[in-house]
Formats: structure tokens, C-alpha cells, sequence
């Protein structure tokens, strides 16, 4: 069976050209949206390391792993030296081990390649990597562990410590959806090529107008390749699409010993006040749970890569830190994520209906702003590496009348955006300048208008924002132009 396994999984063992038939990189091929992730420049295949990706379901992580050893092949790699396996074939760690055993037993290269794809849908799947790392078998070989819940696959990484090869930089990645500047890249190279040669404010004016429409493709179907293809080519986002998405959605929940009913009862409260702030007590007293219940189901969730928790910041010993006894802000990471949850609470199956809810209605447009904001922030500070604590860098800000969106801290940096410019708006950002000191305060007001320079912040469209957050534009140097 080991063996059956191994052949329909891997064909370019007979036929190296079989990779190009791969329903993932065919349709990668077919696609309008050619995304190159920049976690790709992270992750060396030379190198003996056991890396970790981490990512949402349907973002693209098992493209990403055929694309690579498509590379690998292209690049003159023996096929048969590469192994990958989709993990949801099997049945157990056993299983699992028996697979692998009989990849090394029949493999006669010195070096190995392994793509182990959604490993944790098997309970305890890191005993048979940690075996053959034990004896010696893995040591001279570049293994790669994808999966879609963050704490099952943390959990068994951990597992293997000792076992994971020589590296500096953390070898754990996330692959949230597309930034976009990762989204022009993919869909409009050339463009790309001109915002990112020159001054970026300079170059963002100058391409406004082709800037201004991938911007409104991109709110339209977020960050996941397939939903942006669907609409490049059609128009809309086509209904399979959502489904499929809310149904490992509900896979994941159930598989990972929640209860689905106190699950989209907390996910249908969060899409209400999002990007409002609350407690798991607020929630747990609407709902009729405890908040043991509620803070539990919530954090895992969040490991789901579906929604990220933001506090106030204190100050301890000069650093800012989450202040943990405050509410949390809650913010979804990605538009589609919102279409998919709205359909999946509320039965709304057509596309263009939920577009005038969310992007044609000013409100709703609004709060979609904000969760783009959140992820690009997220990008900015930390990267594609993944972060499993809570965002300890990034924050909102409010005290007495005085509310800020976000502050998100870079080494002597500190951005404060806000989204909407209230009354006392000018005083809230002075007090969130006092509460950075002495990071250098970037102040910015990102709207859906024209960029202006006033004496104390800069009037930013949401676009062109985005667009510097994503390609990290934002630093020193970018602080001399303004």
C-alpha cells in the first residue's frame, strides 16, 4: 500500500514532465494570477533543514510546494529523490511512517527532498520525522512541513528540537494571503517593476490610475489566488469557491475537538463588531458559554489564520507591550475571509450581493480598510516568519476620547495609522506620538483620497499605503522624503 501511495503521488519518478500535468501547477500555469510569494526567497531546498509553512486553507501552500519541485527538476534534481505526500491520504503515524521508510529502502541518492503536505490531519505525525532523524537517515535532507492549523503543526515542530538542522533565522513560515504589492506583482509585473524603481510616492502618483484599479480588484476577492483568478476571468468569485473554503473551515473546527456551534456562534459575534473591541467575557455573557469556553475556541480559531486579537499598549521598562487585561480588537485578516464567513452565517450565496454590503457601501468599505491595514502591518513587522504569540508589536489605541487604529512598531520606527479622521484627530495623534517616543512617529491618515502633506501627518491613499507596507518601503531613508 506504502508503495501505491508513494507511485500515484509522485509520478515524475516515471515521467519528469508528469509535474507540468499536476492539477496544482496546471492550474497555476492557467492562472491570471502568477504569485511568486516572497516567502520563496526564505525557503533554500540546499540546505539539510526541516522548514515549517504554516498558512490558511486555500491560500496556496500546496501550489507552492509543487512549484518547488518543479524547480528542483527544471534544475536537474533526480525525481526519484523527491518525495511528496499529502498527508490527508493517510490514515495514521504508522502509515505515515511506513511511507516514508519505503521511500528511503527504494531511494539510492545521497540527498532527499521531502514535501510533506497538510502533515498535521495525522495525530502524532512527528514520531516518524523525529526517527529518522534520530538515525540519520533525514540528516542529509531538505524537509518541508506545510499545514493549515498553527498549534497543531507548533506542537509537533517542537517536538523535534535538536532535530531541525543548523539555522540562524527562524525556519518557520506563514503564507498569509497576498499582499498587494504581492498581487501587482503577479498580476501586472511590468507595473510592479515601475512602482518599485524610483521614489515609491513619486512612482505611485505617476501609475495612480492602474494603482487605483488592481486596488479595487483586490478588495474584491483579497488575497487568495484562486478567488482573484475567478475574478479576473469572470467578473466575480465563483460560488464553489466560498463553499469549499467554508467547508474546511468547518472540517478544521470539528477535527480539532471544538464545538462547531459555540465556534460560529463566536465567529458570527466577531463579524458583527469587527474591527470593534470586546472580551471573551462580553461574548461568553451574550452567548450563554463561560469564558473559559469562549477564550479557548477563540484562540484556536485564530490559529486557523482567520482572525488576529490587537491591545492597548503599556509601558514596561521603557518597551510597549499588549496590556492583556484590556478588551481586544478584533480584525479579520483578509476581505475573502469575510465574503466566505458572511455567506456561511447569513446563506448569502451571490458575490455581487455581498459586494454592496462590503465594498460599495462606505461603512462596510470602511472596516474592510481596516482589516487590509492589519495585515499589511503584519507583513511589515514580521515578515512571512510565523508569529504565534499574540501581535506583541503591533496595537490599537484608546484612552478617554483620544482612538487610534493601529501603532505598529519596527525597530526605531513606530507607524500610526488611522482610517478616519474624527473630531479631536489631531490630539490623538499627538498623545500616540508621546506614547512611541523615542521611535521616530510616521503619522498617517489613509483615506480614498489624493496624498497630502500637512505639518503633522500625511494624508495617504489606502492603496499606496498598502503598497509601501508590502514591498517595505517604509524606513529611514522613505522618512527623509516626507
Amino acid at each position: 500500500m506504502s508503495m501505491e501511495i508513494i507511485v500515484e503521488q509522485n509520478p515524475w519518478w516515471e515521467n519528469p514532465e508528469a509535474i507540468d500535468m499536476d492539477p496544482f501547477v496546471k492550474a497555476y500555469d492557467e492562472s491570471l494570477v502568477k504569485w511568486h510569494p516572497n516567502i520563496l526567497d526564505d525557503i533554500d531546498p540546499g540546505r539539510n533543514i526541516v522548514y515549517s509553512l504554516r498558512g490558511p486553507r486555500q491560500v496556496g501552500k500546496t501550489t507552492l510546494l509543487k512549484l518547488m519541485i518543479r524547480c528542483l527538476i527544471e534544475k536537474g534534481v533526480d525525481p526519484r529523490s523527491i518525495l511528496y505526500i499529502s498527508c490527508e491520504s493517510l490514515s495514521s503515524w504508522k502509515e505515515f511512517r511506513d511511507v516514508l521508510k519505503a521511500f528511503f529502502s527504494m531511494s539510492t541518492e545521497t540527498r532527499t527532498y521531502l514535501f510533506l503536505d497538510e502533515v498535521t490531519a495525522i495525530s502524532d505525525w512527528s514520531r516518524p520525522v523525529k526517527y529518522l532523524y534520530d538515525v540519520g537517515i533525514l540528516r542529509n535532507s531538505f524537509v518541508i512541513l506545510s499545514g493549515s492549523h498553527a498549534i497543531d503543526l507548533l506542537t509537533g515542530v517542537e517536538r523535534l528540537v535538536g532535530r531541525r538542522g543548523e539555522y540562524v533565522k527562524t525556519p518557520d513560515f506563514v503564507l498569509l494571503p497576498m499582499t498587494f504589492g504581492e498581487y501587482i506583482r503577479a498580476v501586472d509585473p511590468k507595473l510592479y517593476q515601475n512602482l518599485i524603481s524610483g521614489d515609491p510616492l513619486d512612482s505611485l502618483m505617476i501609475h495612480h490610475k492602474a494603482v487605483k484599479h488592481h486596488y479595487e480588484n483586490y478588495i474584491k476577492a483579497g488575497g487568495f489566488p484562486q478567488a482573484q483568478d475567478s475574478l479576473l476571468k469572470l467578473g466575480h468569485v465563483k460560488f464553489h469557491i466560498i463553499r469549499e473554503f467554508v467547508n474546511y473551515i468547518r472540517q478544521d473546527i470539528t477535527k480539532g475537538g471544538l464545538s462547531l456551534e459555540l465556534a460560529i456562534q463566536i465567529l458570527r459575534k466577531m463579524l458583527a463588531i469587527f474591527p470593534g473591541t470586546i472580551s471573551w467575557r462580553a461574548i461568553a455573557s451574550e452567548i450563554g458559554y463561560s469564558h473559559v469556553s469562549v477564550s479557548s475556541h477563540a484562540e484556536k480559531i485564530r490559529a486557523l489564520f482567520l482572525v488576529e486579537y490587537l491591545y492597548p499598549p503599556k509601558t514596561e521598562e521603557r518597551f510597549l507591550v499588549p496590556d492583556l487585561k484590556k478588551d481586544k480588537k478584533i480584525v479579520f485578516i483578509d476581505p475573502f475571509i469575510i465574503y466566505a464567513l458572511h455567506y456561511w452565517f447569513y446563506g448569502t450565496t451571490s458575490i455581487s450581493r455581498m459586494w454592496r454590503k462590503w465594498v460599495y457601501d462606505p461603512q462596510g468599505r470602511g472596516r474592510l480598510l481596516e482589516a487590509l491595514v492589519l495585515r499589511h502591518l503584519i507583513y511589515w513587522v514580521y515578515g512571512s516568519t510565523l508569529k504565534e504569540e499574540i501581535l506583541d508589536s503591533i496595537f490599537y489605541f484608546r484612552k478617554n476620547d483620544k482612538e487610534i487604529d493601529f501603532i505598529a512598531i519596527k525597530g526605531d520606527i513606530a507607524l500610526i495609522v488611522e482610517s478616519k479622521k474624527r473630531k479631536k484627530f489631531i490630539r490623538s495623534l499627538t498623545t500616540a506620538e508621546a506614547l512611541v517616543r523615542p521611535r521616530r512617529a510616521i503619522k498617517i491618515l489613509t483615506t480614498e483620497g489624493e496624498l497630502e502633506k500637512k505639518p503633522q501627518f500625511i494624508v495617504m491613499p489606502v492603496p499606496y499605503l498598502l503598497f509601501l507596507l508590502s514591498t517595505d518601503k517604509i524606513t529611514k531613508k522613505f522618512l527623509k522624503t516626507l
